[in-house]
C-alpha cells in the first residue's frame, strides 16, 4: 500500500478492509494498493493538509 508513492505499515483485517498507517513523507494524491490480481488505485486524492 502507498500513500502518492510513499509506502505505508499496513494490516489486512477482512477481505474489504485494510487498517493503514499515514507515512511520515506522504502527499495529496492516489492511494494504492497492490493485490495478487492487480493493483487498485483510489478514485479520489487521499489530501494531505499543512
Amino acid at each position: 500500500m502507498t500513500f502518492n508513492g510513499v509506502a505505508a505499515e499496513f494490516t489486512v483485517v477482512s477481505g474489504s478492509y485494510i487498517k493503514a498507517t499515514v507515512p511520515s513523507g506522504a502527499t495529496t494524491g492516489t492511494i494504492s494498493v497492490v493485490t495478487p490480481t492487480g493493483t487498485l488505485n483510489s478514485n479520489v486524492a487521499f489530501q494531505v493538509l499543512p
